[in-house]
């Protein structure tokens, strides 16, 4: 599992390509874009913010404040919903740390 690295009571921002299995990029036009955060009990720490961008296979995902998410390791995964179909992407860690300086 992939692991983005942050402290907690950073602004989370990343940014996503999607891309075809024969590795050709996706239309994101017509795609609903959603994600959650979850602890390792599963439970919902956060439901993201998904944009898509000018460029037709890239989104960003943003949170502005993980000042209230545990830390440790949490997952999450992207769900992209088009014309009554649901694909999945692969789960990936978000490890929040500790902030040293206050």
């Amino acid at each position: 599992m992939n692991q983005v690295c942050i402290k907690q009571g950073d602004s989370l921002l990343l940014t996503l390509a999607f891309f075809n299995d024969d590795g050709s990029s996706v239309d994101l036009t017509n795609v609903t874009l959603s994600s959650q955060v979850r602890d390792a009990s599963d439970n919902q720490v956060a439901v993201l913010t998904l944009t898509k961008t000018a460029i037709l296979n890239i989104a960003t995902v943003s949170y502005p404040d993980t000042s209230l998410w545990p830390t440790g390791l949490l997952r999450a995964d992207i769900r992209a919903a088009s014309a009554g179909l649901n694909e999945m992407s692969e789960t990936f860690g978000i490890r929040v740390n500790r902030t040293v300086t206050r």
